[in-house]
């Protein structure tokens, strides 16, 4: 079966006028996305200036909900932006485990002022792979949010941990937090595009990983369990190891 669908997505995507007809697609999406979010940023500027000349605003019980209102649209139009562009790539050669200890270093700071336990492991030996380091980058960032988030329902020490590791040629970011867990009836959708659960969530975050690693020629896939004690869901990234090079030739 996984056969047969990969070779129908193969066939359209040969076909000329449905890759038109997409690049019309991101196109749309992207403008739209990009016209929508410059007026509102303005009201933002704007209510921040209102806010400053007239401090009795703060006092209106809306007021508040007015700008958080704001602000979840303006992420909801940058995930929308995200999601659409995650196929776009500029792929280069990258050491996984230099690259992930980067990323663990931008979020430390963030996990340490909620609370968080935060721990980043490289296993010895890996081979380099081709991928967007930008995207990548957003891919794992998603997915340790997402972690961040399950943790704020975890009742005493919260823990998330970032690990890199090669299994059967393929390249595999882990991200795994003791949170309470993914509730069976969760399960089937919540990589699908607007699935949340959160409550003020866009249900982009993971859609937009699996995005990023289907693009890369990779996967998205995650274990969890909601038994207590011991829950925890754990994410798994796999990517393609980059191609060999010829003897003598570096890779960039």
């Amino acid at each position: 079966m996984d056969k047969i669908t990969d070779n129908r997505i193969s066939c359209r995507q040969d076909c000329p006028a449905l890759r038109q007809m997409n690049l019309h697609y991101h196109y749309f999406v992207s403008r739209l996305s990009h016209e929508i979010r410059n007026p509102l940023t303005l009201v933002c500027s704007s209510l921040q200036l209102m806010e400053k000349e007239q401090p009795a605003l703060r006092e209106n019980t809306l007021w508040d909900q007015v700008k958080d209102d704001l602000k979840d649209t303006l992420r909801l139009l940058e995930d929308l932006s995200s999601l659409n562009q995650s196929a776009s790539l500029r792929p280069e050669s990258l050491d996984p485990g230099a690259f992930l200890q980067k990323v663990g270093a931008s979020c430390r700071p963030f996990l340490a002022e909620q609370g968080i336990s935060f721990s980043v492991a490289v296993s010895p030996g890996l081979p380099r792979i081709q991928a967007d380091r930008s995207r990548l980058r957003e891919a794992l960032l998603n997915l340790i949010r997402n972690g961040a988030d399950a943790l704020q329902e975890q009742s005493g020490e919260r823990r998330l941990r970032l690990t890199v590791s090669l299994r059967e040629n393929t390249v595999c970011f882990h991200v795994k937090d003791n949170g309470p867990g993914i509730p069976s009836e969760y399960r089937d959708t919540i990589l699908d595009p607007f699935v949340t659960h959160k409550a003020r969530g866009t249900g982009l975050g993971l859609a937009i990983a699996k995005s990023v690693a289907r693009s890369h020629g990779g996967t998205l896939s995650f274990t969890t369990s909601t038994h207590t004690p011991g829950s925890f869901t754990e994410f798994c990234l796999r990517l393609p190891c980059a191609p060999s090079h010829p003897q003598g030739e570096e890779p960039a």
